[in-house]
C-alpha cells in the first residue's frame, strides 16, 4: 500500500474510532436531510398528479387559499421541487400573503438557481413588502438573464414608476414594447407614465395602440384624467394598400 493510501485509511479508521467533530456533523446532516425526506409509500405518483392538477385549477378559477393549501398537501408526499413552490409562491402572493410568497420564491430559487422566471415575481412581492432595494436586485437580476422579457421589463417599469423615477421607467416601458410591439399591458402603463411626465401626444398613442390589442385595458378614468389635459386626437384610419392595375394586353 502506498504511503498517501496508507494516511487515507489511517484516517478513515480515526474518523470511526473516535467519532471526530467533522464526521459527526457530517453524519448529523445526512440524518437530518433524509429526515426531511418524505415517506413515498405506493401509490404516491398517482396521488401527486391529481393533487397538482387540483392545485392548477383551483389557481386558475381564483381559488387561490384552496391551492394554497393543496400544494401545501402535495409537498408533503413528493419531494420539494422548485415549480410547485414557485406556483405555491404565486398562490399565496394571490392570496394577499407576499411573506410567504417570498419564502417559497426564494426556496424555488435554493432548489434551482437557474430558475430566473421565480425573480420578478419574488421582486414584485419584495416590492409590496416595502424592500424596495432587494426588489431593485431581482428585477436586476431577472433582466440579466432575461433581456428581452417584455413582462419583466414591464413589470419594472410599474415598480420604478411607483417610486417616482419616472425617466428611468420610461425607459423600461420603452424597451418592453420594443422587445414585443403586441404587449398591450406594456403600451397601457408606457401610457400611464407619460402622462404623469406631461407627454400627452405619448400618452395618446401608447393608450391607442394598448386599445388596438386589448380594448379591455383601457380605464374610464384615466382617460378623463388624459382628456382634461390634451383633447383626444383622432386616430389615422389606415391607408388600404394599393393594388396595381394590371398592364395592358399586347
Amino acid at each position: 500500500m502506498g504511503r498517501m493510501k496508507r494516511i487515507l485509511a489511517i484516517a478513515s479508521v480515526l474518523c470511526v474510532l473516535f467519532a471526530t467533530d467533522a464526521c459527526s456533523a457530517e453524519a448529523a446532516e445526512a440524518a437530518e436531510a433524509d429526515s426531511r425526506k418524505p415517506q413515498l409509500r405506493v401509490g404516491w405518483k398517482r396521488e401527486a398528479d391529481n393533487l397538482l392538477q387540483t392545485a392548477l385549477e383551483l389557481q386558475r378559477s381564483g381559488r387561490h387559499p384552496e391551492a394554497v393549501q393543496a400544494y401545501e398537501n402535495l409537498l408533503k408526499i413528493t419531494e420539494d421541487d422548485p415549480k410547485i413552490r414557485y406556483n405555491l409562491g404565486i398562490a399565496h402572493y394571490q392570496s394577499g400573503r407576499p411573506e410567504a410568497a417570498v419564502q417559497n420564491y426564494r426556496r424555488a430559487l435554493e432548489l434551482d438557481p437557474k430558475y430566473e422566471k421565480v425573480r420578478a415575481n419574488l421582486a414584485l412581492a419584495l416590492a409590496d413588502l416595502g424592500k424596495d432595494h432587494e426588489a431593485s436586485v431581482e428585477y436586476e437580476a431577472a433582466l440579466k438573464s432575461q433581456p428581452n422579457n417584455a413582462d419583466v421589463r414591464m413589470k419594472y417599469g410599474v415598480f420604478l414608476d411607483e417610486k417616482g423615477e419616472l425617466d428611468a421607467a420610461l425607459a423600461q416601458f420603452q424597451k418592453a414594447v420594443a422587445a414585443d410591439p403586441n404587449y398591450a399591458p406594456g403600451h397601457y402603463y408606457y401610457a400611464k407614465t407619460r402622462y404623469k411626465a406631461a407627454d400627452y401626444d405619448g400618452a395618446w398613442k401608447s393608450v391607442h395602440r394598448a386599445a388596438a390589442l386589448d380594448p379591455t385595458l383601457a380605464e374610464p378614468e384615466f382617460l378623463a384624467l388624459l382628456r382634461a389635459k390634451m383633447p383626444e386626437p383622432a386616430q389615422k384610419t389606415p391607408s388600404k394598400p394599393r393594388i396595381p392595375r394590371p398592364a395592358a394586353f399586347r
